[in-house]
């Protein structure tokens, strides 16, 4: 045989980088490769001279029946050119159907020393050609039979009769008996009245057919265990009875594999559909092509309406320029993550956090978008931001406000280390009851976020009465004008009424009076003091707001959010007596 061997390498597509032509060449044999892509390039250069070759390689790039085509039309225009098959591992039909249509060598990709094994089967395939074209011998022909790895019989059928005339042990193996158990017999005497009428039908299928016949037998098998593949096929005649050869090999492992991988993909389907999270799919163009019940549900919309959305219709924080460009950088596995907003049938619109995930696909790039509306954690942060701001707020007064009173302490406390003078104590003392003050109201202020407690049936007079003895109220006067009966935190609405009557009385003077009356809804509280001018209404509930020299600008804050928790409306107005008066309504009143 000559040492140069020339190769038409057949590849299936133009991309393919690492197809069987680019092997070959880098194994280091001496080769002559020409490579062609699919089959009307192959022909091509057959046509062009068939008898430029010593052999033909099929990549693994070719599906079944393209295979099949190849092989014929290799036969077609030189019978005796040998054939080289590569085949996926988990292609399990091609390799059969490429012996079948009459390959010389079929190769398993991937395998380990990929160039070395390919070029061997290459040179065994072109020497096997050129050093033999006799027909076997009997004897040859028995050590094929017995040897070969698969099961093998040959059955011979009349219209009447079908029976086994010879098999190999490995077929008696299979079938968990013996040869002579088999040979001579029919499929029912060998396989029982379960299986025996079923596979003879087969036979017979195969034989009106006049073609081969591939089937599993499964799930209950021969042996009751495991799972066997049959290919059935007529080889002629004698007398009366035609003959079929039967090859039957265990497939166990592959419908094992098979069977995993469709229950991993219907735990797959159910994670998708039942997850608590909104899931889709889109494409690199950001159409989306799947969704789950989540998605539809949290959205309002159906499966045909989102799917004929875009992302950005769907999403309202999406920007078409910058998630395309963003796609485009992420390879399959890369995750990515954004906010987004999500708008829903309704017109409403929710914030979501989403992750991005590109999956690799054979139809082109996918992305697996899983989306969790995030309402109530930006609400949580909403609120530690308010509460943050008030801290912070406190900490400002604090600092700024106690320092004023705390001067004036130390400039007591000095007056009187050198004089001796009581009234350098009366004003130490003074500087202290105003510290309390201030504490006091900090207190308040920053519970007022906090829930108000149980609400139950209070008497608004009394409580009103209980909080003005709790005052230095000086000359001044309390008139109450009213039984209500309201529901309120009774607590809560005392610390209300103690800053609103000492509030009055800071500010309209000592020897102001105040009156506490009812309304159609609600209750007032008003003073004859000097009141609130209109353009500073707006303000008086803003806390360090406060007209007094010594006020702390807390109380009427505190007010507010009392109020506030309890559902309640402030409106500050004018008193009859040109005060002020703080009207509450929307109050629950017990009659």
């Amino acid at each position: 045989m000559q040492s140069t061997i020339r190769i038409l390498a057949v590849r299936g597509q133009p991309e393919d980088g690492d197809d069987v032509g680019a092997v070959l060449n880098r194994s280091g044999e001496d080769f002559r490769v020409d490579t062609v892509t699919g089959i009307d390039g192959m022909v091509g250069r057959l046509e062009a001279d068939a008898d430029a070759f010593d052999c033909v390689v099929v990549d693994r790039g070719l599906s079944s029946p393209l295979v099949r085509d190849a092989l014929d039309a290799v036969h077609e225009r030189r019978p005796a050119l040998p054939v080289v098959v590569a085949t996926d591992a988990a292609a399990t039909g091609v390799a059969a159907d490429a012996i079948d249509a009459g390959a010389t060598e079929v190769f398993q990709w991937p395998a380990t020393e990929q160039a070395t094994l390919l070029a061997r089967r290459v040179r065994t395939a072109v020497s096997s050609a050129v050093t033999t074209a006799r027909t076997l011998t009997p004897s040859e022909w028995t050590a094929v039979f017995e040897h070969v790895d698969c099961g093998v019989a040959i059955v011979e059928l009349s219209e009447d009769d079908c029976r086994y005339r010879r098999c190999n042990e490995r077929l008696a193996e299979l079938a968990g008996t013996s040869v002579p158990e088999i040979e001579g017999r029919t499929p029912i005497e060998v396989f029982g009245p379960e299986h025996g009428p079923d596979i003879e039908a087969r036979y017979r299928e195969c034989l009106d057919g006049d073609e081969a016949v591939s089937y599993t037998i499964g799930p209950e098998s021969l042996d009751g265990r495991v799972f066997h593949e049959a290919q059935i096929r007529p080889i002629g005649s004698g007398g009366d009875a035609e003959k079929l050869l039967v090859a039957v090999r265990e497939v166990t492992s592959e419908h094992e594999r098979q069977a995993e991988l469709r229950q991993s993909r219907r735990r797959l389907r159910a994670l998708f559909e039942h997850s608590p999270d909104m899931i889709n799919v889109h494409d690199a163009e950001g159409r989306i092509v799947e969704t789950n019940a989540q998605m539809r549900e949290m959205t309002g919309y159906d499966e045909s309406t989102l799917t004929d959305m875009s992302v950005w219709d769907l999403d309202r924080a999406a920007d078409p320029e910058r998630a395309r460009s963003l796609w485009e950088e992420m390879e399959p596995g890369d995750r990515r993550r954004s906010d987004g907003e999500f708008r829903c049938r309704d017109g409403t619109t929710f914030p979501t956090e989403v992750h991005i995930r590109c999956l690799g696909v054979d139809d082109g790039e996918r992305f697996l978008a899983i989306s969790r509306d995030v309402s109530d954690q930006r609400e949580r942060e909403r609120e530690l931001q308010r509460k943050n701001d008030r801290l912070e707020e406190f900490v400002s007064v604090v600092s700024h406000d106690l320092r004023n009173p705390l001067q004036v302490l130390r400039g007591a406390l000095d007056g009187a280390a050198e004089t001796g003078d009581r009234a350098h104590f009366e004003r130490g003392h003074r500087a202290i009851d105003r510290m309390e003050d201030m504490i006091i109201d900090i207190l308040a202020l920053a519970r007022q976020g906090d829930a108000v407690g149980e609400f139950r049936t209070v008497p608004l007079a009394k409580i009103v009465e209980t909080s003005w003895q709790n005052l230095r109220t000086a000359d001044a006067t309390l008139v109450v004008e009213t039984d209500l009966r309201i529901r309120a935190s009774e607590i809560r609405l005392r610390q209300l009424l103690e800053n609103l009557l000492r509030n009055a009385v800071e500010h309209a003077g000592a020897d102001t009076t105040v009156r506490v009356g009812t309304l159609s809804d609600g209750f007032y509280v008003a003073d004859d003091g000097r009141g609130i001018p209109a353009a500073d209404r707006d303000r008086v509930f803003d806390t360090q707001y406060s007209t007094a020299p010594n006020g702390t600008g807390f109380g009427l804050a505190i007010v507010s959010g009392i109020a506030d928790a309890h559902g309640w409306r402030i409106t500050l107005t004018e008193s009859e007596d040109g005060g002020a008066r703080f009207e509450f309504s929307g109050v629950t009143i017990d009659e």
